[in-house]
Formats: structure tokens, sequence, C-alpha cells
């Protein structure tokens, strides 16, 4: 059906896994010319905006979202992505607290907001927000590895590896957690290569 918004939008979705931002946001544009108030679109669109680098113009995007359905809980967790890649701070922590606030099941927003709490050295914030990602989402291995970077940080070595290591039992080809073992290694001074 050449009037069905709902697959103009899938389609650009589609595009946008494969990073062809330009078709996607042509796919989005015809699904809106079909159904005005359609708020995935729009958060969508907003975030085809980040990912060409252009967070400014996607906060236009995500507010016409959440004009549309003020309960939408993803795109205030992507206007808070946006705003952290702008540097705004308190609109970050705002927009994914709302989110939270909204779902509170929404495991990847925990993860989003102790990765902010974490650059703001909130330590102990962020590892409630990981434990908490990960107690929801036992299966999301960027959690583990965030955690075990938080650790690592600590100097808790030893157990951000662990932490690496369940990242990679979660999912064998995420090449992050294997990157920051090694790091990790680099940092601890009692590692013996020996062993």
């Amino acid at each position: 059906n050449p009037n069905y918004a709902q697959a103009y939008n899938n389609l650009g979705a589609a595009l946008h896994k494969q990073n062809k931002i330009s078709e996607a946001l042509d796919l989005y544009k015809k699904a809106l010319s079909l159904k005005e108030d359609f708020a995935e679109v729009y958060n969508n669109m907003g975030n085809a905006m980040c990912a060409i680098e252009k967070p400014v113009e996607s906060f236009q995007y995500f507010e016409k979202a959440l004009k549309i359905n003020p309960s939408y809980a993803e795109a205030y967790n992507n206007l808070g992505s946006a705003c952290k890649d702008i540097g705004d701070t308190e609109e970050t922590i705002k927009n994914f607290k709302k989110a939270i606030e909204i779902n509170p099941n929404y495991a990847e927003v925990y993860n989003n907001l102790a990765i902010e709490q974490s650059d703001l050295q909130d330590f102990k914030s962020a590892m409630d927000n990981y434990k908490t990602c990960i107690r929801i989402k036992p299966e999301y291995e960027k959690a583990y590895s965030n955690l075990g970077n938080l650790l690592s940080t600590l100097g808790k070595y030893d157990e951000a590896n662990a932490l690496y290591m369940k990242a990679i039992d979660v999912k064998p080809d995420y090449p992050k957690a294997y990157s920051n073992i090694l790091l990790n290694f680099n940092y601890k001074t009692d590692y013996d290569p020996k062993e």
C-alpha cells in the first residue's frame, strides 16, 4: 500500500541501520506526508540527525515526537543523548531521568545515565544505575563493560576484568570488552605477563 506510513518508517529505519541516512530521511519525510502526527517517525528523524552529527537539529524532531506522545520514553532517552552530544549535562540527566520515570524497566537509559554520572565522577550513582541496567537486562554487554570501566577507574582491576569477561560471555564478538581487558592490564601495576 503506497499510503501506508508505517511501511515508509520501517524502511527508513532499515536504511538508517545501513548508514544510508539521506535515503532514510527521505522515507521518514514520506511517512510524515501520509501521517503528520507520527511520533516514532519524528524520533527516528532525530536519531538520523544525530547520526550525521547534527544534534542541535535533532532537538526539533525529538520535541515534536514528545509533543505528540508525552510518554515516549525512547524520545526522552534520545533527546538526552543529543544533549550529551552538545555538552548540556543538566538537560542530559533531566531527559534520561524522565525516560526512567516513564519506563522504569528501560535498561539502556540506566546505562546512558550511568555513563553521564561516571563522567561527572558521581561513581556511586553510576554504579547503582549500571547494576540496575544489568538486573533489568542481563544480556546487555555494554553495561558490563561500562561498569568494568568504572571499576577500573577506581583501581579495582580484577573486578573490572571479571565484568569484561561477563560482557564477552554475553556477546563473544564484542570487541570493546577485549580492548578494555588489554587496557586494564596496562593500568594494573601488579600484572605479571607470565601468569
